[in-house]
């Protein structure tokens, strides 16, 4: 048999298959995908063969799976688990490529200290705004104020009694305009609508 051995496949030469020799005791298998070369060593010829064969199959029809090694392959695999489980608990899909697009940018950003550092930081410092509804903020705040009506012995009351009571019906009023909503919910636009119900007043 005379070597070096091309695999083709329709054809085209996409692999070739290397003799042993003194230098290199085992079967070499050699090719190239995006723009690189690779090799793999095999014991018998029998073996080379039938991973060249499938190999220029793969090649023909554009797989760039190939231009991995074992450990780049290992890495990869591992990758997609971790985003896999990311899925399972958050409901977030995210490939690969954008996952680490966002950490290369992210790493680039910060220099030397390291990304997961700095989310705890961003984390230990962010505000949790939690979702209440404008009738119950409207009562707690009515609720909190009432104290402030009853006047300490000897003393005025921070608050008169008829001014509580008119802020507190133009509070229920104001959440019953906007039932369903959250304070979070509220823009200028809402407070616009509420204020036109009302011009007569202000005139």
């Amino acid at each position: 048999m005379r070597f070096p051995k091309r695999i083709r496949y329709r054809g085209q030469v996409l692999a070739t298959i290397y003799a042993k020799s003194k230098s290199y005791p085992a079967y070499r298998l050699a090719w190239r995908v995006a723009g690189k070369r690779r090799m793999e060593r095999f014991q018998t010829y029998s073996e080379a063969k039938r991973r060249a064969d499938a190999l220029a199959k793969e090649l023909a029809q554009g797989s760039q799976v190939t231009a991995l090694t074992d450990n780049e392959a290992r890495d990869a695999l591992a990758a997609l688990q971790r985003l896999q489980s990311l899925y399972q608990s958050t409901g977030r899909r995210i490939s690969l490529l954008a996952g680490i697009s966002d950490y290369c940018e992210a790493t680039a950003k910060l220099g030397d200290r390291p990304l997961s550092e700095c989310v705890d930081s961003y984390l230990r410092n962010l505000a949790v705004v939690k979702r209440k509804n404008i009738l119950e903020a409207a009562e707690e705040f009515i609720e909190g104020r009432k104290a402030k009506t009853i006047a300490p012995e000897g003393k005025r009351p921070q608050l008169s009694e008829g001014y509580h009571y008119s802020v507190s019906l133009w509070l229920r009023e104001f959440a019953a305009t906007f039932p369903g909503h959250a304070v979070c919910d509220l823009t200028k636009r809402h407070l616009s609508t509420y204020m036109a119900r009302h011009g007569s007043v202000a005139s």
